[in-house]
């Protein structure tokens, strides 16, 4: 099944003036559920097929871990440091790093990253060599957390909210769930800026755009 979306389009430092919106009726579609599994992670915020299988990291788990295609853990690779967190182990909100998407850069590099939702526990995003379960590199992201908020209008970066990412020829997508701000939202940043930025080649931010996505409503609501 598919839902259409209304998008409206911003610039940096330009808020969406107009909304439209289309109707759509729930009880038009269903999930069915084909089979069951129970699989050993806390929560499953981001995953991204690698190697036949899959890479898995939660919002309130220190680890990333490694699932084949039955979804069976494999291995696992420790990104923050909280000690006394086991693989499986729930973090308590106000700790847990809140990873929340995971990209593949290219066949070995993937890109983690966090919500942004704090500028302590959750602007840190993570550059990982998945062949050889080792960080390349870690960093703050809050600067560009803020110009994001900035550029969509949300004054409290508490209520930015990223949920998603991939990767589109030389465009890096970060998805910005609106369940606090009420903006859903669309970030597009040129990769290649976006690289230079993380790996601390240059200290200017990423080109962007901002898109706010203007979700359809349930006709019964």
């Amino acid at each position: 099944f598919f839902i259409i979306l209304m998008i409206a389009a911003c610039n940096n430092n330009t808020a969406v003036k107009e909304k439209k919106k289309i109707k759509f009726n729930k009880s038009d579609y269903s999930i069915e559920v084909i089979d069951e599994k129970q699989i050993p992670v806390s929560s499953g915020s981001g995953i991204t097929g690698f190697n036949h299988g899959f890479l898995v990291v939660g919002d309130d788990s220190p680890w990333l871990f490694y699932m084949d295609s039955t979804g069976v853990i494999t291995d696992s690779l420790r990104l923050s440091h909280e000690e006394g967190y086991a693989p499986g182990m729930r973090m308590p909100g106000l700790l847990k790093p809140d990873f929340e998407t995971i990209t593949m850069l290219d066949e070995n590099r993937a890109l983690i990253i966090s919500s942004g939702s704090s500028n302590e526990a959750r602007d840190t995003s993570y550059l990982v060599d998945v062949d050889n379960k080792a960080i390349i590199l870690h960093r703050s992201m809050g600067d560009l957390f803020e110009a994001l908020a900035e550029s969509a209008g949300i004054d409290d970066r508490h209520e930015l909210n990223i949920e998603g990412s991939t990767l589109v020829k030389n465009s890096l997508y970060l998805f910005n769930r609106g369940d606090f701000s009420e903006k859903n939202l669309v970030f597009k940043l040129d990769a290649d800026d976006f690289i230079s930025y993380f790996t601390g080649q240059t200290n200017a931010l990423p080109r962007f755009e901002t898109t706010r996505i203007i979700l359809p409503e349930d006709e019964d609501d």
